[in-house]
């Protein structure tokens, strides 16, 4: 597994180079006791495994011990690959385990992906290969002879961990990590897509790294309504591939209905992870917790430790911060942390072993604003509400204490919170006004200078080699004189269009980390700016830069919607470049090929595609009667797509087992099944006999409609390279299952976001022989940088199922441009910005058949009270059926604080409306748009599970 302890920095150090090492394996007879003695002798506890040389699967299913790991075969025998295929769908284990074809050379993964590869015969692939796929302290498990050999990849120097919320004890918000930089290529990708609002509680509280594993504390709960009931847990993944390896259930924790940005400011605080061990608190008033990080498993309670409300790990010491004032969301709270009226509770600062369960001392302090303890070396830093205190963190003697004004007033309820660094010689303390530094050593008043607070957060101070960084009066950093406070440097960022993100800043050693709109790079050398509007820190707790990665939580905001990345990423900076391959292959032929039919098929009343058509339009031509009755049933198993219907024949695919299946429409019987090597996430389209789809894996295939015989398949990913997406492998440029078909032409888009990983990549082919027609990419950067036009509307474009209208192409908000591949096309077509096969019930969002939708807090709701709109949307020449909100509410919400019901409606598409929403007029704000007109409409219940949008 990918492991490191800080306290093992001496021995990382020492093991720079490659340990190899033989270990006899006298494993039990069968594949699970080989998996077994496997696992037990690498001693890797979840993450990818990759199996080299899968041959009939066995070995391949029986090592995914547990749902901790997920297991990838590859074979370069394409028929071993078939029946290792075949062999796992028969046991029910396809999906978290699964297998492929690859070329025996080159691995298909992105780099420091893989936590263990195991091969009995490793054939030309070389071991710098096996190296740049292996995740730090990721092993390489080979077979020789009648041994086995362990290779370690060791810990790179140049990447760091970040293991408290501001990075480590001394509250020094800022990564030593050197592979950090502005984000370009996706790492891995998981759920959830959205957090749950955003004008309460944040659905993520807190975030850290340690020993190559991330975790962190958020609300699972359903993401229709922030009204429904909470899931808050606390998840660990892999840090490095994203593979969730254990789940533990929070029971009561801060009430997610709080006023946004209303605190408790303590959550980030209340989860440290360093080496083998979690600390935690796995209640709003619990005592600290400690678990085993690989598994989850409780190790031991601090007894006494009851109310902590801030963690520190400093050397063999846990020093934990306790106050028993109650949680609240009421006002009082305010008022008892700006120190109006006397706080209720008792307050003391605990320290215990780090490893064992032992409560070293207690000390009492009073009154304080919290969280604000700080440590470095054996000294311990806190304050109450008018004196900084240093204290020796073995001892709890006092060393010295110096007089201290906290000004918190002017900011929104909760979130004040004093900012508290110690660096080198120095400690500093800044409130909302005021910069102080003293000494480290006897407390000497160094100097003061102006602070200025974040947008409802602390200030930043961020001490970077030899100066002190903070903010100036405007948007500008300034770095001043650690030991003088004198201005040495001024560098300016840039502002957006509207207010900070309401969270803290972060730093490396190179980057200041900004939430000015999106994520904003600041080259604290160079004075250079990186604008990466398209993606965005969460709300009250922001990014985090560890393990060379940029980590970006799911978020709940409308800014930039249609180009913004919408989920938990890991992003990386930079990769290595693919290695040519002298026979890169991208159209393979299969044993059908030159097997499609002549003539299109005569069936009038089928569904050849996903809803129904090129423009998607989810009208049937059939007709249908008043009373339905089952006619048969089949069991496919797993989770599917719509379906496609036509000559008889349903086909529909098994999302996660990768799956087509081919069914009678006449009794329900399986005709034919077929195996891609990715997720098929929508259902195939139909075209003269042909079955076309593509796959997760980056392909797109032409199966013959009788037998299922692969026509060919065609490479759109410009290579084949893998990486962790919501639970599986997946290419990094995938395929949406469902093809367009426009013109006797294939078109496909290979890709996820114009700015991640040189764009998205657009396709025709030609559907008989799969050759290639044309080729375009839609790449969002200009010169590596963002565009300078960045605003609301700002350019770019997500990946989705492309859609026809007339003579024009479509995906998402944007005209396809196949000769230049330009995003500033529009055009009147059925879309929305969260993609088609959305199934979230975000609010915030919804479709339309429009040129247009608009984005940020003051808009997204106004094309949806201009042109009907809804959940799902169905649509001909001369009406619009739906099923969605009556009305969206003027502002942030989108949740339902206006009286806002669902309807079943139809829209009259001839009736003449508004197309642009009501401008202002000077002086006075622009008007409401006047209420739509239906056909007729029917108040309904909302409908808050998934369903399948066919």
């Amino acid at each position: 597994m990918c492991r490191k302890s800080n306290s093992g920095r001496k021995a990382v150090v020492i093991s720079a180079c490659l340990l190899m090492f033989v270990m006899s394996v006298n494993s039990p007879a069968g594949p699970k006791g080989t998996a077994k003695e496997i696992l037990k002798a690498t001693a890797v506890k979840g993450g990818l495994i990759v199996h080299l040389g899968c041959g009939d699967g066995k070995l391949t299913g029986a090592l995914h011990a547990n749902d901790s790991y997920l297991v990838h075969g590859l074979d370069s025998d394409r028929a071993d690959v078939d029946a290792a295929r075949k062999y796992l769908n028969s046991k029910d284990a396809y999906g978290k385990v699964s297998v492929d074809v690859f070329d025996g050379e080159n691995l298909p993964y992105a780099e420091n992906l893989v936590n263990l590869i195991v091969a009995e015969y490793i054939g030309e692939v070389s071991t710098d290969e096996l190296m740049r796929v292996l995740a730090p302290n990721g092993v390489a498990y080979i077979k020789k002879g009648d041994a086995w050999e362990k290779t370690v990849k060791p810990w790179p120097k140049d990447i760091d961990e970040w293991t408290h919320y501001l990075h480590d004890a001394s509250n020094n918000a800022v990564s030593h990590d050197k592979v950090v930089g502005p984000p370009r290529h996706l790492r891995w990708a998981g759920l959830p897509k959205f957090a749950r609002a955003h004008e309460q509680l944040a659905s993520i509280s807190a975030i850290v790294t340690g020993g190559g594993r991330l975790f962190y504390i958020i609300d699972e709960g359903p993401r229709a309504d922030i009204r429904l009931p909470t899931q808050w847990r606390l998840v660990a993944r892999d840090a490095f591939n994203g593979v969730i390896l254990w789940k533990r259930p929070i029971k009561f924790w801060a009430d997610h209905l709080r006023r946004f940005r209303s605190g408790p400011p303590d959550l980030a605080f209340r989860l440290v992870a360093v080496g083998e061990k979690v600390y935690v608190t796995e209640g709003i008033d619990s005592a600290l917790s400690v678990l085993d990080a690989a598994t989850g498993k409780k190790l031991w309670t601090y007894k006494g430790s009851e109310n902590t409300r801030q963690i520190l790990h400093v050397g063999e010491r846990i020093v934990l911060l306790i106050d028993t004032q109650p949680q609240t969301t009421s006002q009082n709270e305010s008022d008892i942390r700006r120190g109006v009226k006397p706080a209720p509770g008792k307050r003391a600062i605990v320290a215990a072993d780090s490893s064992g369960n032992k409560v070293l001392w207690r000390k009492k302090i009073g009154p304080l604003v919290h969280p604000t303890v700080a440590a470095q070396g054996n000294r311990l830093f806190y304050q109450t509400m008018n004196t900084l205190f240093c204290v020796n963190i073995d001892t709890a003697e006092e060393i010295w204490h110096a007089p201290i004004k906290t000004e918190l007033k002017g900011h929104e309820v909760g979130w004040e919170s004093p900012t508290l660094v110690v660096r080198g010689d120095v400690v500093y303390y800044a409130d909302f006004r005021q910069i102080t530094a003293f000494a480290v050593e006897d407390g000497n008043r160094l100097w003061d200078g102006s602070a200025s607070a974040g947008y409802n957060s602390p200030p930043d101070l961020f001490v970077i080699d030899d100066l002190l960084w903070t903010k100036g009066r405007q948007v500008q950093r300034i770095g001043l004189d650690p030991a003088t406070g004198v201005q040495q440097r001024e560098i300016p960022s840039i502002k957006g269009y509207m207010h900070h993100r309401c969270y803290r800043n972060k730093a490396t050693d190179r980057f200041i980390l900004l939430g000015n709109q999106g994520v904003q790079f600041l080259d604290v050398k160079s004075g250079e700016n990186w604008q990466n509007y398209w993606i965005r820190g969460t709300c009250q707790y922001g990014i985090m830069p560890a393990n060379g990665l940029l980590y970006v939580p799911p978020d709940s905001c409308a800014c930039n919607l249609k180009t913004k990345l919408n989920g938990f990423y890991a992003l990386a900076a930079d990769r290595k470049a693919a290695r040519k391959r002298p026979n890169d292959t991208r159209l393979e032929k299969g044993p059908a090929y030159g097997q499609a039919s002549a003539n299109r098929s005569t069936d009038t009343e089928g569904w050849s595609t996903y809803r129904c058509d090129s423009t998607r339009s989810g009208i049937a031509t059939t007709r249908i009667p008043a009373r339905l009755d089952k006619a048969w049933q089949a069991k496919i198993g797993g989770r599917l797509s719509s379906v496609t219907v036509s000559d008889g024949k349903v086909f529909v695919a098994s999302i996660d087992t990768h799956t087509v299946h081919a069914i009678d429409a006449a009794d329900g019987s399986t005709l034919w099944t077929y195996t891609a090597g990715g997720r098929v996430d929508s259902p195939p389209t139909i075209y003269k006999g042909l079955i076309l789809f593509g796959s997760a894996d980056g392909w797109v295939y032409a199966l013959v409609a009788s037998d299922g015989e692969l026509a060919w398949r065609f490479r759109a990913a410009p290579e084949d390279r893998r990486t962790f997406v919501n639970g599986q492998l997946e290419s990094v440029w995938p395929v949406h299952g469902s093809i367009l078909v426009k013109d006797d032409c294939v078109i496909v888009a290979a890709g996820r976001s114009s700015y991640l990983d040189g764009g998205i990549h657009i396709y025709r082919l030609d559907p008989v022989t799969g050759k290639e027609i044309s080729q375009t990419c839609i790449y969002s950067p200009v010169d590596g940088k963002q565009p300078a036009e960045g605003g609301k509307e700002m350019r770019g474009v997500l990946c989705d199922i492309l859609s026809a209208v007339g003579g024009d192409v479509y995906m998402r908000h944007m005209k396809v441009d196949f000769a230049d591949g330009s995003e500033t096309g529009t055009g009147v077509h059925l879309f929305t910005p969260i993609g088609l096969l959305d199934d979230t019930w975000w609010h915030r969002a919804y479709w339309v058949i429009n040129d247009k939708f608009l984005s940020h807090w003051s808009a997204w709701w106004k094309v949806g009270n201009l042109v009907p709109s809804g959940r799902i949307l169905s649509y001909n020449e001369s009406s619009v059926f739906g099923y969605g909100r009556d009305q969206y509410v003027k502002g942030n919400t989108g949740q339902w604080r206006g009286g806002e019901k669902y309807q079943l409606f139809v829209h009259d598409r001839n009736t003449a409306g508004q197309t642009e929403p009501p401008k202002a007029q000077k002086g006075k704000r622009a008007p409401l748009p006047a209420p739509l007109k239906y056909r007729w409409t029917k108040q309904v219940p909302p409908v808050c599970h998934r369903h399948a949008r066919g």
